[in-house]
């Protein structure tokens, strides 16, 4: 099983166990802490002989695993496309995509060229002949409120079946637990980690549509130009609300009022980073890196400077998720801002 440690500290242990029982006579029952430790921490000297060659070999297989894990999961890995590479090379003798490049653009240049028996000055049209579309009389009917429905069903709309199914247990499963009085301050903690995280790539949507799908001219010359930038964010608070609806529940009822500040974090923040990374680089990349990072040190760790979903006791105290929440706010008023200025130029 020593073969199979990946982190490596069951193996540092065993290797300096008689050096710490050495230092703290009768310790014989926890792991040492090789980090900073709690404030009951006592530190030791090793005075052990070298580690055995063993233990370097398989940190050097553990990192060689790794190393071909990536290597096997980058193959089918699009997200960065690129041109040329060792991987890239591979990738064009594997049938990783349904459709070749070549093949893609013999297809569309195809599908530019008029047939032979076609009129040239008449051009295609995607529908049949016997289909009218009736005119436009009132471009903003249905307002504000038709807006934020579209909204909500393209940010929805494309999630994996598992997903669906996580987010309606999360929602659900939590909820019953709070009401029968099953809820812990621990559950509670880990299931806003989870909600924290769960609708990643639904808020990585959010502000970079109208760069990612080429309608930024349809929608700065719409009426609600500004409106649907607000839309989206409020879509995303929405979603939010709904899939972390059962932990919200359980906070509530095992910290007290008090863990609303949390839950006024993790609503409005993760849909503001995303409403401003997207509208200004027109890509989800920037946003998923950021928010990875604030959640794996804040809500998944406990770093309280970071934690803007209340996990931590501490940073609820301080407030710190409702600094998050006005950085938010924050970021929206100035999306909004930007939109509105483009609006302006065009």
């Amino acid at each position: 099983m020593k073969a199979l440690d990946i982190v490596g500290l069951t193996l540092a242990y065993d290797l300096t166990f008689e050096s710490i029982q050495a230092a703290v006579p009768g310790f014989e029952s926890s792991f040492a802490n090789f980090g900073t430790g709690g404030s009951n921490a006592q530190t030791f000297r090793y005075e052990g002989g070298p580690w055995p060659a063993w233990f370097f070999a398989q940190r050097l297989g553990t990192v060689a695993v790794g190393l071909a894990v990536t290597l096997v999961a980058a193959l089918p890995f699009n997200w960065f496309r690129t041109t040329g590479g060792v991987v890239e090379k591979v990738r064009r003798r594997l049938p990783l995509d349904e459709t070749p490049p070549e093949t893609a653009t013999q297809t569309a240049s195809n599908s530019q060229t008029p047939t032979d028996t076609a009129d040239p000055a008449v051009s295609p049209s995607p529908v049949g002949d016997d289909v009218t579309i009736p005119p436009v009389t009132r471009r903003g009917a249905g307002g504000f409120r038709r807006v934020l429905t579209m909204e909500l069903r393209r940010l929805l709309r494309g999630q994996p079946r598992w997903w669906y199914l996580g987010a309606g247990l999360l929602a659900v499963v939590p909820a019953g637990i709070a009401l029968t009085g099953g809820g812990t301050e621990g559950a509670a903690r880990g299931l806003l980690s989870l909600v924290a995280v769960w609708p990643l790539f639904v808020w990585s949507q959010i502000g970079s549509q109208t760069a990612r799908h080429g309608i930024r001219p349809q929608v700065l010359t719409s009426d609600y130009p500004v409106g649907q930038l607000v839309g989206e964010w409020i879509a995303g608070c929405l979603i939010t609300i709904v899939v972390g609806a059962g932990a919200f529940a359980i906070a509530v009822a095992t910290g007290g009022p008090t863990a609303l500040i949390g839950v006024t974090g993790l609503v409005i923040f993760p849909p503001s980073l995303a409403l401003a990374a997207g509208l200004w680089t027109g890509s989800p990349r920037l946003f998923e890196a950021l928010y990875l990072g604030l959640w794996y040190i804040g809500p998944l760790n406990g770093g309280f400077v970071a934690d803007f979903a209340g996990v931590t006791a501490r940073g609820t105290s301080l407030g710190v998720p409702i600094v998050f929440a006005a950085v938010g706010v924050g970021l929206v008023v100035v999306a909004a801002q930007t939109r509105r200025v483009y609006t302006n130029l065009g």
